[in-house]
């Protein structure tokens, strides 16, 4: 009978954690994240990734920057999402000088695009315009 039990894997936390992360429920996914630490799993970027956005949704700046030092802190690598959620994250909270400095590791046209429409909504259209004249000179060129 006990050989049929199974125990959660880092699939079964990422979906939990991530679950709460989309309904604003950020102290039960840190829950789920002290879990699969005990558990001996190792968080992994769509862990964190979920918990940045989460932390952002209900507008937590200071939680998501929190979360990525301990994203760095642990080894785990961000991707092109990671950046994309932090940039939108960053303009949304009007921490508009912030998103350039990221700027530098993602050069994908979504990471652009978020951060061109942050600045368009924070009323600095200028500075949208700039960003885009850097997209075309970095060779990422708008969506037409």
């Amino acid at each position: 009978m006990m050989q049929d039990v199974t125990f959660p894997n880092i699939f079964t936390y990422n979906t939990m954690i991530n679950a709460c992360c989309k309904d604003g429920s950020l102290l039960e996914a840190e829950l789920y994240f002290a879990h699969l630490s005990r558990a001996g799993l190792n968080p992994d970027t769509f862990t964190f990734n979920s918990l940045i956005s989460g932390y952002y949704k209900v507008k937590d700046s200071h939680g998501g920057s929190r979360v990525l030092v301990s994203m760095l802190r642990m080894g785990c690598s961000r991707d092109e999402f990671s950046y994309t959620i932090l940039i939108q994250g960053l303009c949304e909270s009007r921490r508009l000088d912030e998103p350039f400095e990221l700027l530098g590791y993602a050069k994908k046209r979504v990471c652009y695009n978020v951060l061109v429409d942050g600045f368009c909504k924070g009323g600095m259209i200028d500075v949208a315009f700039q960003t885009m004249e850097s997209m075309d000179r970095n060779g990422c060129h708008p969506y037409t």
